[in-house]
């Protein structure tokens, strides 16, 4: 076998491999003793028909093209070890250029590269804010709203009220062909008090017009929206919403006495109610902020390192993104054709515009985080493994709708891809927690004599999915992939 290999700039090679000039030949012999035994032959039982008569039979097109799949099964992992090539994905078959000898000329996506950047030298601030009193105010103001009665009243609507409207949003000069309807008419309650921008609907200060309306009132209110609107689909355009109030109700809110704690949960005094949130809050927002840390910290490491990956890789990614995203809408009732049209989007665009970005930020952190892994020997240890494994199969089993394994088979199944999910979680989590310390410039090498660790757990870093063999009936040129994530929710008004 003579195997060429020329690099390509999309993080491939081009092989062409040439063998032996009767191995085709010898394929095209077991490629007609398989067609004898699958076809029925006048005259022959199942497999005993000469090749001369198959040829007659199904012609010499057919046998070749059987012969070069059988081939490619046979050769196309030798080719890739005599290369010294690791794939990322299957190659492409692109052409048979010869067949005597047979010349193959294969398209092989190869495994990422990255080079890492001096992430050592990398500085971060952290500044954790501290939880103050307003912020807990804030917490007991939404519980005792949750807590609150709403008394119908005939008078004009005001500040702290719940006003039920009926709500329908048309376009101003809607472009031609766009649907006017932007917003279906649909029924909607909306507390009349200020709220966080990112959580007003339709927009912020819509609370504000409803201010003195009374039941059976009609309004018609015109908002422009900017770049920055909330709903994607809302951005830059001018909308009419028309409203109508069906009932004006008056809050009843608890007195915030230690009564009212006590109904809450098990709080003797408002204050043991106080500080239980406050120590809440406070673990949440360390979490929150210390994850939107560490990601400022990746994302730096991203932008100092070298990292090649082939289309196949970025595709692969895209479909992850794409699922998550689906799994989601279905939370929410709605498939990715009726989100999509919500949005008047094509999904191709879509892919493109909003996937595919979101894949290739999730694709090149995760690889920067295992060099990084590979770089400063982090390691697993048996014990926490066993331990992750035993509390995620717990997690699992207790899950409403979950269906046990009912064979050992598919036990040891789950198992294996449970410790493999586990395994990867508890590396990202222990490389992210080394960056974020020498981000903070907190971490200190380690002496080079110190005690041996208890053993670390033998299970393989995540990899790449592992090339198959290809035929031409599987292999398919990679194509330019999809692409990422919106973050914004399905709207209710779909």
């Amino acid at each position: 076998m003579k195997i060429e290999k020329q690099y390509l700039d999309n993080h491939q090679v081009k092989v062409v491999a040439e063998f032996d000039a009767d191995m085709l030949e010898n394929f095209k012999r077991q490629a007609a003793r398989r067609i004898a035994r699958e076809q029925k032959i006048p005259g022959f039982r199942p497999g005993k028909a000469p090749y001369e008569i198959i040829r007659r039979n199904f012609g010499d097109e057919v046998i070749e093209q059987q012969a070069i799949e059988l081939m490619l099964d046979d050769v196309y992992p030798k080719v890739l070890d005599e290369a010294e090539i690791k794939p990322s994905g299957p190659g492409a078959l692109d052409k048979v250029s010869s067949k005597n000898p047979p010349i193959f000329e294969f398209t092989v996506p190869l495994m990422p590269e990255i080079k890492l950047g001096d992430y050592k030298s990398i500085r971060v601030d952290y500044n954790l804010e501290p939880i103050q009193d307003k912020d807990v105010d804030e917490v007991l103001k939404n519980i005792r709203s949750g807590y609150a009665t709403a008394v119908p009243v005939e008078r004009p609507a005001k500040e702290s009220d719940l006003v039920a409207i009926k709500i329908k949003g048309t376009l101003v000069n809607p472009a031609e062909g766009e649907d006017a309807d932007i917003v279906k008419e649909m029924s909607r309650q909306v507390t009349l008090e200020e709220t966080p921008e990112e959580r007003g609907w339709p927009y912020a200060e819509f609370w504000k017009e409803l201010v003195g309306m009374s039941k059976d009132e009609t309004k018609t209110i015109t908002h422009q929206y900017g770049e920055d609107a909330v709903l994607s689909r809302f951005a830059n355009k001018e909308i009419e919403f028309h409203v109508i109030v069906e009932n004006v109700k008056e809050m009843n809110y608890p007195e915030m006495d230690d009564a009212f704690a006590a109904s809450v949960g098990d709080y003797k005094t408002m204050q043991e109610l106080r500080d239980a949130i406050f120590e809440n809050l406070g673990h949440a927002r360390k979490d929150e902020y210390t994850q939107d840390y560490v990601t400022k910290v990746v994302d730096q490491l991203v932008e100092m390192s070298e990292i090649k990956y082939a289309a196949n890789t970025l595709e692969e990614e895209v479909e992850r993104v794409l699922s998550t995203l689906e799994q989601d809408l279905g939370n929410q009732n709605l498939d990715m054709q009726t989100y999509l049209k919500y949005r008047g989007l094509e999904r191709e665009k879509f892919i493109e515009d909003e996937i595919k970005p979101v894949a290739v930020k999730r694709l090149e952190r995760s690889l920067v985080l295992d060099e990084a892994a590979r770089t400063e020997g982090i390691e697993i240890q048996e014990k926490e493994l066993e331990e992750g494994v035993t509390n995620t199969m717990a997690q699992l089993f207790n899950t409403p709708g979950f269906k046990k394994p009912t064979s050992n088979q598919d036990m040891r199944k789950l198992t294996s891809m449970v410790s493999y999910d586990t395994a990867s979680r508890i590396l990202n989590q222990k490389i992210q927690d080394r960056l974020a310390l020498i981000a903070k410039g907190e971490y200190t090498e380690a002496p080079a004599e110190h005690a041996e660790p208890e053993s670390a757990a033998e299970v393989p870093a995540p990899k790449v999915k592992k090339a198959r063999k290809t035929t031409k009936k599987e292999t398919v040129k990679s194509e330019e992939p999809a692409e990422p994530e919106t973050q914004e929710p399905a709207d209710p008004n779909a």
